[in-house]
């Protein structure tokens, strides 16, 4: 045989029976990577649960609660991340350009609701136990604002409510919504921003319908950390809920953890990092995304994600790019998304390790001008096009293919514009007879030679691209 002795995969209905029933089958992302792991027989990739500080929430002094021109919100804003699409925001407003601004102090939202009754201040009211926000709600730097369990927060779609973050928001066990749902390209939504030395710790909450595709940084629940002071706490995202979200984001945070959350059905990308360092994505089910990547990351780096379930969406599972370096992609399960699994683009020191990759509609992985990257343990099966495709690799790159399955793609590995790709001890006697395509294909006599005649079964390409480079271990270590 090809590889490894034991093909762990042959029969292409089977397979697709089984990924079917456990998708539907398991409870949680977690789960249902495990069980695709046992059924594929990959190896357990050692990686640590995310270490989580929950930040202390004030409990003092009280909350000052006045009424200001928004102008001055957005001009802070701009001075943190820019004025891009603020226009938009302003419209929204209509006649009305004041907004809510939680000064000083900290409060729950049940008793800012109180204090703006108390004070005769219109924009927030509590109605049959629901909070209605209709007006934007600003909560300053040094004032901080608690969403508590059984919260509900409505903000007004109409009225251009929404809330912006420069201070400590903290949100457990809530349910933040918005009225109505815009669906036309200047349709206004309200969304959740947290920006400059803002704070998010956000529990086991429900967000429902923010956020407004396109027009970053408002597209839905956001931390963006630009500036010249860094946050005191990175954001930390446990347990909840995101359903119909533009998108889930995180930019230029130096930590931070995005942990057991599900993300269903998306309108931009499911979850985005951009210019992101140490930021750990664990657990997720990202589900059904409409207009972007499952998981995207740009400019990152020393990022993890791991033992998340990434299926049905509209474009590729996992995206990173924009010259992002040290990404770890291990004991993930990225099936049935209609593009790519796993695609990667002006990437370097990128490990994908022990991830089912099945059922996608394009390759289930694809390694587009990259630089050192290591693909080890992982199941590549019954993708449409090929199980791992790599293109444009850049000279001085090196892509180590080892102990992976490959069964059931088009074809098992093509390539254009080759570099160096070193290939040990894969399994592909299930993906027989269409084992290589494209620039790879001239290589197939000789591998075939080798790893059925020799006891060393590690196999070389250096491609017309090829530039001799050093293991991956060796140019991705830390030290």
């Amino acid at each position: 045989g090809l590889g490894l002795a034991t093909p762990v995969w042959t029969d292409a209905s089977k397979a697709q029976a089984l990924i079917n029933a456990v998708i539907t089958n398991t409870g949680d992302a977690q789960d249902t990577v495990g069980q695709l792991a046992d059924i594929f027989q990959l190896d357990p990739t050692a990686t640590a649960s995310p270490a989580v500080q929950r930040p202390d929430f004030a409990n003092g002094p009280e909350g000052k609660l006045i009424s200001a021109d928004l102008q001055l919100a957005m001009t802070q804003l701009s001075i943190h991340i820019g004025s891009n699409n603020q226009i938009r925001v302003v419209r929204a407003q209509g006649d009305q350009r004041d907004a809510l601004v939680l000064q000083s102090g900290y409060t729950s939202l049940r008793d800012l609701a109180k204090t703006a009754k108390d004070q005769g201040i219109d924009g927030l009211r509590m109605e049959d136990g629901i909070v209605h926000l209709t007006r934007p709600l600003v909560v300053w730097l040094g004032a901080g604002l608690k969403l508590e369990p059984g919260d509900q927060l409505v903000m007004d779609a109409a009225r251009g409510a929404f809330l912006l973050g420069f201070g400590q928001i903290e949100m457990v066990g809530a349910d933040v919504q918005t009225t109505r749902a815009g669906s036309g390209p200047a349709e206004f939504r309200p969304f959740v921003l947290i920006t400059g030395q803002g704070t998010l710790f956000a529990q086991s909450t429900k967000f429902t319908g923010l956020g407004m595709v396109g027009a970053d940084p408002f597209g839905g629940v956001v931390v963006a950390a630009r500036g010249l002071f860094p946050p005191k706490f990175p954001p930390i995202l446990i347990g909840n809920t995101f359903e119909d979200v533009g998108v889930v984001s995180l930019v230029g945070v130096n930590g931070g953890v995005v942990d057991g959350n599900l993300v269903d059905a998306g309108r931009g990308n499911g979850i985005a990092l951009t210019a992101v360092q140490g930021v750990q994505v664990t657990g997720n089910a990202v589900i059904n995304t409409v207009g972007g990547a499952g998981v995207k990351v740009a400019n990152g780096s020393d990022v993890l994600l791991t033992d998340n379930l990434i299926s049905g969406g509209a474009h590729n599972g996992i995206s990173i790019g924009g010259n992002s370096r040290g990404i770890r992609i291990t004991s993930n399960a990225v099936l049935k998304n209609a593009e790519t699994g796993i695609a990667t683009q002006r990437a370097t020191c990128v490990l994908v390790e022990g991830n089912s990759i099945a059922q996608n509609g394009a390759s289930g992985l694809r390694l587009n001008e990259s630089g050192v990257s290591r693909v080890q343990g992982n199941a590549l099966v019954l993708n449409t096009n090929s199980g791992l495709n790599v293109g444009a690799q850049r000279k001085g790159g090196r892509v180590e293919v080892a102990e992976n399955l490959l069964a059931g793609n088009r074809v098992g590995l093509s390539g254009a514009a080759i570099g160096e790709v070193v290939l040990d001890q894969n399994n592909l006697s299930s993906q027989m007879p269409r084992l290589f395509d494209g620039e790879f294909s001239q290589y197939l006599a000789a591998y075939l030679t080798q790893v059925q005649q020799r006891s060393d079964k590690t196999y070389r390409i250096a491609g017309p691209a090829g530039q001799q480079a050093g293991p991956f271990l060796t140019a991705c270590s830390k030290g």
